[in-house]
């Protein structure tokens, strides 16, 4: 007869979990009713996560509890578990529960199995409650424990097995006639064999152990071969069952899969990636492997760089990616990574595996278009092109500064040259990434682009290109064997420097715009149409003359300027002007602009044209003339209707300018009147103006023998002897612009030079 024992065991565990932060009692007078906590989730599964069998609880097997518990207060919690069919142990914590594993006894077929959690907080609030987990196994039951799940052939694989009755297992590879040919091809260790291998095992064979009791395991061991072609991850997976029988023939069956891999693991892939460039100097490499490692011989050293220097620690292998934090790397450096000294979980060694990388790449040098620069008042802003070394640098952006921004300007290469006089500024460019590469470029700016007959050729192009430049002739000129092309849109500052510019064959500015300035120049030249400096001005003229020969069969022609819409001051002309167009004039064809302290001397022809006259052929609008005169012969024939802009006269032709528009001037030359239907001294011809608008011209006169003209209403006529007099015609005729000497017309004082 057998006696057995019924061995109830009873194990408690207590563990606390943080389950939000607990509140505090200061003082009697803050007290505030304690909230018990509750349960509010169980559950039970296989450790996988798998739904167990209520009905087949096995003994000696751990299966995984979850408990989900809440507190009103916040408060820390504490939970214990109970129960006389297992032991708990491992417990793990979330923020709202606690995760135990529960191990069972020695359990009776049909037996109840159950167990008891209670959870309490720090203020003496608590719950709890019982639940049970199932029955169990009728009959027999097995638990079947391998020592390794996957191994090389040339392994030993040892299976211990528990049973909660006497009785004998089979280790049946061919169970059920689920097993292929291939996972029958095992060979079979008895426990106390010391190792004697048994023959391979034919189709329904089986290897019996009697089991001693209950709780004594027994043991087999298992070599198992790799197959001729293995799969491509694994060589063999094996399906070995373990069945058991009492002795009333009751079975239970357990399926333990064993994997044979004979395959060496390899570096499936790697980041940086092999070959990578601009790696961080601090940065996690990761490590991905082809199959599943040995987690225990991972350390800092299964990553290794070269050359020496960096820091290498091993942080977590998951997923078959291992990772290492890696630090330290210096810049600019090609790097080579060996991984070494693992195997996977079969114990198949990984073949030294090394991929190289380039760490961080910082500039190294920095390369300007230009070391130095010469420029220029006013010259366009000058491009610095920056090459940078090496290409591949992580970061090539540069950062701009100029020494002195009075000078010159620079925005990312674009140097604008910001100077009023000669000067000079550094600029550097410096790269961003921290690396202190820099280089430099001197600026030297130049008051003025120096003109000279070595580089008159070239001169076109460069003001065109420079429109705001500052130029100054440094000696006179000669264009005879140049053909220049008049510039457009000038707007800097053109210093004659009191030299001359001769044998000039068109404009020499086609348009001076506002805020254009030229000043001490004599020009000469042969032209046609416009104006010998310039066909429009809308700047500043100071100090200019100029002489030769300009016709056209177009409008507006003037010896200065063909049409003012600027200032023109202290200048003159000696030009002669043939024209069979309107608007035509000894020094500007059309003012709308200011004219003071300006002459003209030469004889203006308007043949068939209109409006001409002796310094002006029509002003108008916002004109003003104001201390001036014309000496030269005006003829001013027309044919046609007569209208307002079809005048001609000694100093304006016609005048429809606003009130005071000619002031303190005065004409001398010959008025003619061609082959016009009206006659000299009509409203259309004049001594010093032709036709007069509304407003009339204020203290001025004219050689009423000379002219030959004797009109009176548009400027006041005086025989030549009046005219020429030591003494101001009147008050407003001042002494610091007027020079009066007897036998002599006036002449106009010389201005103060720059």
């Amino acid at each position: 007869m057998v006696i057995m024992k019924k061995i109830i065991c009873m194990i408690i565990i207590s563990v606390s979990a943080f389950a939000g932060c607990g509140k505090s009692i200061s003082d009697a007078q803050n007290y505030e009713k304690n909230n018990a906590p509750a349960i509010t989730i169980t559950s039970v599964t296989n450790p996988d996560g798998s739904i167990i069998d209520l009905s087949r609880i096995v003994s000696y097997t751990t299966y995984s509890v979850t408990v989900a518990a809440s507190d009103p207060d916040n408060d820390t919690l504490s939970y214990s578990f109970s129960s006389a069919h297992g032991s708990f142990s491992a417990p793990t914590y979330s923020a709202g529960g606690c995760k135990v594993a529960f191990r069972t006894g020695a359990l009776s077929g049909g037996q109840e199995v159950a167990f008891s959690v209670s959870v309490s907080d720090k203020n003496g609030g608590a719950a709890a409650a019982s639940y049970d987990i199932g029955r169990g196994k009728l009959g027999p039951a097995i638990s079947v424990a391998a020592d390794k799940t996957q191994m090389k052939s040339s392994a030993v694989v040892t299976l211990a097995v528990t049973a909660n009755c006497r009785g004998t297992f089979i280790v049946n590879p061919n169970r059920d006639g689920a097993i292929t040919d291939a996972e029958a091809a095992i060979a079979l260790f008895k426990a106390n064999s010391a190792g004697a291998r048994l023959a391979y095992p034919s189709a329904g064979s089986e290897t019996s152990i009697t089991l001693a009791g209950p709780k004594s395991p027994a043991t087999t061991k298992l070599s198992l071969p790799a197959l001729d072609s293995p799969p491509a991850e694994y060589d063999m997976v094996y399906n070995v069952w373990v069945t058991f029988a009492d002795a009333l023939g009751q079975a239970d069956a357990v399926c333990v899969p064993i994997y044979v891999d004979d395959v060496k693991p390899i570096v499936a892939a790697t980041e940086p990636a092999d070959g990578a460039e601009n790696v961080a100097v601090s940065d996690s490499f990761v490590i991905t492997f082809s199959d599943d490692m040995n987690l225990s011989l991972f350390d800092d050293e299964s990553l290794v760089i070269a050359p020496a220097g960096a820091s290498v620690n091993f942080i977590s292998y998951e997923n078959r990616r291992a990772t290492f934090a890696v630090s330290g790397l210096s810049k600019n450096v090609n790097y080579t990574a060996s991984v070494s000294n693992l195997s996977d979980r079969a114990g198949n060694l990984l073949d030294e595996t090394s991929f190289t990388f380039m760490s961080k790449i910082f500039v190294t040098g920095i390369t300007l278009s230009a070391p130095s620069i010469t420029t220029y008042v006013g010259f366009n802003p000058v491009t610095l092109t920056a090459t940078v070394s090496p290409a591949n640098a992580i970061d090539s952006s540069l950062t701009w500064l100029s020494s002195n921004d009075s000078i010159a300007t620079v925005v990312n290469g674009v140097v604008t040259i910001t100077a009023t006089t000669a000067g000079y500024a550094m600029i550097t460019a410096t790269a961003a990434d921290g690396s202190g590469i820099k280089a430099t470029c001197n600026i030297n700016v130049g008051k003025y682009y120096a003109i000279s007959a070595s580089n008159m050729s070239t001169l076109n192009s460069v003001m065109a290109e420079n429109l705001s430049g500052h130029y100054q002739l440094s000696e006179s000129i000669d264009l005879q064997a140049i053909t220049w092309e008049s510039i457009y849109g000038f707007k800097g500052l053109f210093d004659g420097n009191g030299k001359k510019i001769s044998n000039l064959g068109s404009n020499f500015f086609n348009l001076i715009e506002n805020g254009g300035r030229v000043a001490n120049l004599e020009i000469s030249g042969s032209i046609i149409g416009g104006g010998i400096l310039a066909r429009y001005n809308s700047g500043e003229i100071e100090r200019c003359s100029t002489g030769g020969y300009l016709y056209s069969g177009v409008e507006q022609n003037g010896g200065l300027v063909g049409a003012n819409y600027g200032t023109i001051e202290f200048c003159s002309s000696s030009c002669t002007v043939n024209s069979n167009a309107r608007y035509n004039g000894g020094l500007v064809g059309l003012n709308n602009g200011t004219i003071k302290m300006s002459y003209a001397t030469g004889a203006v022809n308007g043949g068939s044209g209109y409006s001409c006259g002796g310094l002006v052929g029509q002003n108008e609008g916002d004109g003003k003339i104001e201390n001036c005169y014309a000496r030269g012969s005006v003829n001013g024939s027309f044919s046609g209707v007569a209208f307002s802009e079809r005048g001609t006269g000694g100093l304006v032709g016609t005048n429809i300018g606003y009130s005071g528009a000619v002031i303190n001037s005065y004409a001398t030359g010959e008025v003619k009147n061609g082959s016009s239907p009206y006659p000299l001294n009509s409203a259309y011809f004049g001594g010093l103006i032709g036709y007069n608008g509304n407003y009339l011209p204020v203290n001025c006169y004219y050689d009423s023998t000379t002219t030959k003209m004797s009109d009176t209403g548009k400027g006041v006529g005086r025989i030549t002897t009046a005219m020429k007099v030591d003494t101001p015609y009147d008050y407003n005729w001042l002494s610091s612009v007027w020079s009066f000497t007897t036998n002599s017309y006036p002449s106009l004082k010389p201005p103060i030079t720059e």
